[in-house]
């Protein structure tokens, strides 16, 4: 699942956005009554994704894995192995089909201090981006704050560039806000921001392509 350590961290402007610190959970109570470890989370995600993927190919569904948010290797007693770029590839190749890739999150893929394009031209290349976040955050998955798109970690003129030139056509929304003044409770300032930058950047790169 998503943690937080704060939601309405200030940022640029007088707005608010989701923050995390792992220093204020690294204690926290087990989640789920025991300690669950990464072999056993990994033989139950290949427990899932066995079964679920035949059903899926066979209903023309596919599915798309979100990183684990934030990715650090465990919270609340529970491993977190969709956490980096290693994970993803094992999972990608354990069960290799045109129905099964990744929800790729600039923003978690950030935070593992991967680079982000980069990681985009592999998977991108081997078409396992289904659906994507476009998403920035300023830190490491140890800290960080969501932030508006283009202040952050992210270049996000080379990340659309690179989804452009891998031929991703898949869904591709704003994710997470930071929260404006007087905004709606779903963000609709924000969003519209968000959304504004993506389809300028789309349209740039199309033109010049």
């Amino acid at each position: 699942g998503v943690w937080s350590t704060s939601r309405t961290a200030p940022t640029r402007g007088g707005a608010t956005s989701r923050a995390f610190e792992l220093a204020l959970v690294q204690n926290a109570p087990l989640t789920h009554a025991r300690v669950y470890s990464a072999d056993e989370m990994w033989a139950n995600h290949q427990y899932f994704v066995e079964r679920v993927l035949p059903v899926a190919e066979e209903a023309g569904v596919k599915l798309a894995l979100h990183p684990d948010d934030p990715p650090v290797p465990s919270l609340g007693g529970v491993a977190r192995i969709a956490s980096s770029f290693e994970g993803f590839r094992r999972i990608v190749e354990a069960n290799p089909s045109p129905n099964h890739g990744l929800n790729f999150c600039m923003g978690c893929w950030s935070e593992m201090g991967t680079d982000v394009v980069s990681a985009i031209r592999y998977f991108g290349a081997r078409r396992k981006i289904i659906y994507g976040h476009f998403r920035d955050v300023q830190g490491t998955a140890e800290k960080f704050q969501e932030c508006f798109l283009g202040e952050g970690n992210v270049n996000i003129v080379a990340a659309m560039r690179a989804l452009h030139a891998t031929g991703f056509t898949g869904f591709l929304i704003d994710d997470h806000v930071p929260h404006m003044q007087d905004d709606t409770p779903w963000g609709h300032r924000g969003r519209a921001l968000s959304t504004g930058i993506m389809v300028g950047l789309l349209a740039a790169i199309q033109a010049t392509a």
